[in-house]
């Protein structure tokens, strides 16, 4: 049998041939090597959801069982609704953060009512309802089957999670307000721990905190351009009007939508902070000098931040030259150079100091510890809500009336500030000074236990617990002695009226002892004779004891009526 013939290849090949055998993706190489550079500060990258410059969320294993088109799907028109703005940025990162985190235990395959039940585990979930139902709403118009109805129906009907107790009003230690005592503890620290390590950043950071009460946010923001006048070197210029520091504000919705976009809050400056400043002013700018190779005009002073680090300048200079393609130069205003929120809010519990300003890049490592409270006894629990609801309550305790108060916090209406003015321990503590004049007398008043006989008294058996008064050369009966202990008084009962522990005799002739009171007052009264029983050095007030007479002999009486 003759076997075909085979075609063989050819001894030599031409570079054309060895051309044609190299397939096209085999030159993909690097092709995008030219592209123009992302400018977009949130994007995806791989299943993580990215803030440029901030933190991510990472949705891996939550998205591990959509299929692909429904992740996709979800991914780009979730980037489509932020950059539309249907809410705040820090709101939207918290929607795609709780839609990750209920979706990872077990994750799903589609968004459906399993799903939406399990949801409602997550108090936050249940908080932030509207806003994940909006983005459901939204994605659903333009994918149908991004969620199923019954899910959807569902998520419209949640309740709001249940209200808790207002931490302002709570007699919990740890979440509530703290005491003058603690307050000053702290405080005591901080400017230690500032003598001790001259460490300035961490010291204005808790100051400012313990001063004005701001949210960490509106400290991580603020820029030396919000000192007002700026403060320079210009002594004259400085002069020229009261310092004040103005606060970005962190909860209008203006504030919500972008980097210090919403209103400012106003408030004068002590010297001390100023100086503070004026420190951190030097160190930020020779930072940011050796950082950007580059000398700083004060106008450029004025963009930068007053909380930021060495590794948090370097960063940034990466992200805006290498991914933004911008010039750092201009771009210094940029929220990238500040300190996230999140560190500042740790730097203000005392849970760490932050990075350094210093160029060298220490660390600020010495971390001091918090005080012991008498409370608790245990080390005092710190955060920039308890500082707030301190603050706060300090002041309405000294009577900075609401609409003040409302102001200096920031917020839009007065009908917040209730739980600062609910305050019983400091309305008891006003009430009792105002009636300690009237409450006195009284409480120094006879309050002892009226007997029948010496047989119910308490030291019955005892004759030394015998009272009695001498008048007209005999000795009168008057009660008995209730106390077990030592007692200094004398054999002559007229203190003994004043005291808990007596016990007087219901038909004891208290009248009598009333009338040598009042005598004995009437000499100190009246006009100084020779020979009379006024005394001169230390005048003799025995009001109190007149009317603990007074009031015993008139429940003798009473009691008399009842027997």
């Amino acid at each position: 049998m003759i076997e075909p013939i085979k075609q063989s290849r050819p001894l030599h090949e031409s570079a054309d041939d060895k051309l044609n055998l190299v397939k096209a993706k085999d030159l993909a190489i690097n092709l995008e090597a030219t592209s123009r550079p992302s400018t977009a500060r949130i994007y995806w990258e791989g299943d993580n959801f990215v803030r440029l410059g901030k933190s991510s969320v990472n949705c891996t294993k939550a998205f591990s069982r959509l299929n692909k088109k429904t992740k996709e799907s979800l991914k780009s028109h979730f980037i489509d609704y932020c950059n539309e703005m249907n809410f705040g940025l820090r709101t939207l990162i918290d929607v795609i953060q709780l839609i990750a985190g209920a979706s990872k235990t077990p994750p799903p395959f589609k968004f459906d009512m399993q799903w939406a039940v399990s949801a409602l585990d997550s108090t936050n979930f249940r908080q932030k309802r509207v806003a994940i139902l909006k983005f459901f709403m939204y994605w659903k118009d333009r994918f149908p089957t991004a969620i199923t109805d019954d899910a959807l129906i569902f998520l419209e009907k949640i309740s709001p999670p249940p209200q808790h107790p207002c931490n302002v009003e709570s007699d919990n230690p740890d979440k509530s307000w703290l005491t003058e005592e603690e307050y000053d503890a702290v405080l005591a620290l901080t400017w230690q721990n500032y003598d001790e390590t001259g460490f300035t950043q961490p010291a204005l950071v808790r100051l400012l905190a313990m001063q004005y009460a701001r949210r960490p946010q509106q400290f991580a923001e603020l820029k030396f351009g919000d000192l007002k006048p700026n403060y320079n070197d210009n002594e004259a210029y400085n002069a020229l009007a009261e310092p004040e520091i103005h606060f970005p504000s962190a909860k209008d919705k203006l504030a919500e939508q972008a980097f210090r976009t919403g209103k400012v809050e106003v408030h004068p400056i002590a010297e001390h902070l100023l100086q503070l400043l004026h420190i951190q002013r030097q160190q930020v700018t020779i930072l940011f000098q050796s950082c950007l190779e580059i000398q700083l005009s004060d106008d450029d002073i004025a963009l930068l931040p007053v909380f930021t680090t060495r590794q948090r300048v370097l960063e940034a200079v990466r992200i805006l030259k290498e991914q933004l393609a911008v010039d750092v130069r201009n771009s210094l205003s940029d929220e990238m150079f500040h300190l996230m929120p999140l560190v500042i809010g740790r730097i203000i519990s005392f849970k760490t100091n932050g990075g350094s300003t210093s160029i060298y890049d220490h660390s600020y490592d010495r971390i001091p510890d918090l005080p012991i409270t008498p409370r608790t006894e245990k080390t005092l629990a710190l955060s920039a809500t308890r500082l707030r609801h301190t603050r706060a309550r300090q002041l309405a305790r000294q009577g900075v009336p609401k609409r003040i108060l409302s102001h200096w916090l920031g917020h839009i209406s007065e009908r917040s500030l209730k739980s600062y003015y609910n305050d019983p321990a400091e309305e008891a503590r006003q009430l009792e000074e105002q009636m300690s004049s009237g409450l006195i007398p009284i409480a120094m008043a006879f309050n002892g236990r009226i007997i029948t006989s010496g047989e119910e008294a308490s030291r019955a058996e005892d004759p030394e617990s015998r009272l009695e008064i001498a008048r007209d050369g005999r000795l009168s009966y008057v009660g008995h002695c209730g106390k077990f202990s030592f007692c200094s008084t004398t054999s002559i009962p007229v203190p003994c009226y004043r005291c808990k522990h007596f016990e007087p005799l219901v038909d004891a002739p208290h009248e009598e002892v009333l009338d040598a009171l009042l005598y004995r007052q009437s000499q100190e009264q009246s006009v100084i004779t020779r020979g009379g029983m006024r005394s001169l050095l230390i005048p003799i007030d025995l009001s109190a004891d007149i009317r603990a007479v007074e009031r015993c002999i008139a429940l003798c009486k009473q009691m008399q009526k009842t027997v």
